[in-house]
């Protein structure tokens, strides 16, 4: 039998290891992210942090407000899909649903990685039942946590989960993620030697808005093109405001000009 033949074979089992030990349909599933027109994003700094995802319009007829990636899951958990976008509510719901229900349970709001790993189990168990398909969608999670400090989760649809300093997900990721990988490295250089002693609204503040740019410079450099604020929405909590805050237009815009006067 052909390697092609034999790959067509497997590809129809979502239960069933392929001898190169793939689960096609998972991979499948990585594809369809992979191959979205838009870019999520997620960046920690010291006391805040901010995700963000590229905001395009398919159809002039669209009510271009309702036309989102980035939910609030619960008041202080806020959350930036990428993938098919039916898929991608529908976990948005079961998550909000999930962290209803821990705390109904526990009677304290669910912590960002609790949430996470819920939701990565779940996404386990859609590998393993025949009658099921494997979500087509990235689930990125912020939050502040009390004794952790910022959180930043990705969920992937194979079931796994990990925290990261920085993410991005969809078109182009792999170029971001290496610029990505280079700015958090030159920053962990440079973190001890700019340390100040403002006082806490105004450090988060500033770290916020050091996380936006941060975001929107390598989105610009990678992209090749100025971001405006149109083309992005853009969620943030931080220590001083650990409510989720979704930014207006002329919010971005603000921090878009703020920006370009720094550069000038």
């Amino acid at each position: 039998m052909s390697a092609q033949g034999s790959e067509s074979g497997y590809d129809r089992f979502l239960t069933v290891f392929s001898p190169e030990g793939k689960l096609y349909q998972v991979e499948y599933a990585y594809n369809a992210i992979k191959n979205s027109d838009i870019t999520t994003i997620g960046f920690r700094g010291e006391d805040s942090i901010v995700v963000a995802a590229q905001k395009k319009i398919k159809d002039k007829l669209y009510d271009a407000s309702k036309v989102t990636r980035l939910f609030k899951v619960t008041p202080t958990i806020a959350c930036v899909v990428n993938g098919y976008i039916a898929d991608a509510r529908s976990q948005v719901q079961r998550a909000s649903h999930e962290a209803a229900s821990y705390k109904y349970k526990f009677g304290h709001d669910v912590p960002v990685d609790i949430l996470a790993k819920r939701m990565a189990d779940i996404n386990q168990v859609y590998t393993q039942k025949a009658q099921m398909r494997p979500l087509a969608v990235t689930m990125l999670f912020c939050g502040y946590d009390a004794e952790t400090g910022p959180s930043l989760y990705k969920v992937e649809p194979s079931g796994f989960y990990a925290g990261y300093h920085a993410i991005a997900e969809g078109k182009k990721s792999t170029d971001i993620n290496n610029r990505l990988g280079t700015l958090i490295n030159e920053l962990s250089k440079s973190t001890d030697s700019n340390a100040g002693d403002s006082g806490q609204d105004d450090r988060s503040e500033k770290d916020t808005y050091q996380c936006i740019k941060n975001i929107i410079n390598v989105l610009e450099k990678v992209y090749d093109t100025k971001i405006k604020e149109t083309d992005i929405e853009i969620a943030c909590v931080s220590k001083s405001s650990p409510t989720v805050k979704i930014l207006s237009e002329a919010e971005i815009g603000e921090y878009i000009e703020k920006m370009h006067d720094e550069d000038d």
